[in-house]
């Protein structure tokens, strides 16, 4: 007897079935840290999918917004070269810290505050598009006022 039937049907029925799993599940997006940002800052936390038509949060724990302070989640495309812009960020002076995206949008946080949840549209056009963040902070206390950018970090939606 020929099994050779037999083992394409099964074949065609897993490969029926991988076809099946891929359009009934959500892909899955990807983040990717970039580093730059000041001295010792984190990078800001993303959680959920990353896909369209899900939330996602973002959360920067580096950033405590008191009063005088504010904060913003700077997105846009990620740079080849970090461009280092001087931030008084400690009691100590002025820090190069490095910018890893180009600004494109700006969202305020100091009034919604971390962490910030954000729907990713249903828009099968959005699925591979790349985008890069870093939070940017002022905040003040004790001992004055200081500025902070978090370590920059790019999101693939899936």
């Amino acid at each position: 007897m020929d099994s050779r039937p037999t083992l394409a049907l099964v074949t065609l029925r897993l490969g029926a079935f991988a076809l099946l799993l891929a359009t009934a599940a959500p892909a899955q997006g990807s983040q990717r840290p970039l580093g730059g940002g000041c001295t010792g800052r984190s990078t800001p936390s993303i959680s959920g999918q990353l896909a369209i038509g899900t939330t996602l949060q973002i959360d920067s724990p580096a950033c405590f917004l008191g009063q005088g302070g504010f904060g913003a989640i700077a997105l846009g495309a990620t740079l080849a070269t970090p461009v280092p812009i001087a931030l008084r960020s400690s009691p100590r002076g002025l820090e190069n810290c490095l910018l890893m995206l180009n600004p494109g949008v700006m969202l305020d946080v100091t009034t919604t505050n971390f962490p910030l949840v954000l729907t990713i549209p249903n828009v099968p056009q959005l699925r591979g598009v790349s985008l890069a963040l870093q939070t940017v902070c002022r905040e003040c206390g004790f001992t004055g006022c200081f500025e902070l950018l978090t370590q920059g970090v790019e999101i693939t939606i899936g």
